[in-house]
């Protein structure tokens, strides 16, 4: 698959729904300052995919990015394999000596947050057209709850599920469903 067709889909879901629907109301001032980079893998396998990323991370390192979407465009696994391949990157970087530096966030378009139904509105925060793992620096997110307060996560988490709940089904279709489907599509199902 075109890697520019990948990242397009990426940057309009962060502009759309992300960033359109104020998912993270913290997102828009790092997009309008252009501090963060989309990035593709396509590795066809978890041990491709793992260097990828050491690879990726060792730039985002390097280079000072403020945040970086590494978008994996032949993950067909399904939401808990990838999760699974998350875990073993968060270890990686624990190994690398980074756990208090650099933070991830996956996202899939089967995310489902566990004991939700797999239609629930709530898994769209972290459902994208394509899996990937968004890498933050941890000071950045440091001083947003330093600002925000201890509680900002759940705040923001209760916020969007109620934004998401109470669209239509026309406005859901059109403001988020529309942006996360993409030509991505499982090959298991295990």
């Amino acid at each position: 698959m075109n890697n520019k067709i990948i990242e397009d889909a990426i940057k309009s879901w962060i502009e759309n729904v992300v960033i359109g629907l104020n998912l993270c109301p913290f997102a828009h001032d790092l997009w309008k300052e252009n501090r963060w980079k989309i990035k593709t893998s396509n590795g066809i396998n978890n041990q491709d995919r793992f260097k990828d990323t050491i690879e990726a991370v060792k730039d985002f390192i390097e280079k000072k990015d403020s945040t970086l979407f590494l978008v994996f465009s032949e993950a067909k696994e399904n939401f808990i394999r990838f999760y699974n391949f998350s875990a073993l990157i968060e270890e990686e970087i624990k190994q690398m000596g980074l756990q208090d530096q650099i933070q991830i966030v996956t996202f899939h378009p089967e995310f489902r947050f566990e004991g939700e139904k797999k239609s629930a509105r709530g898994n769209f925060v972290n459902r994208s057209p394509y899996p990937l793992l968004h890498f933050l620096w941890t000071d950045e997110v440091s001083r947003v709850i330093e600002k925000h307060g201890q509680n900002i996560g759940e705040k923001v988490a209760y916020d969007n599920n109620q934004k998401l709940l109470s669209l239509s089904e026309s406005e859901f279709e059109e403001k988020v469903l529309k942006f996360t489907h993409s030509l991505w599509q499982v090959e298991d199902n295990e």
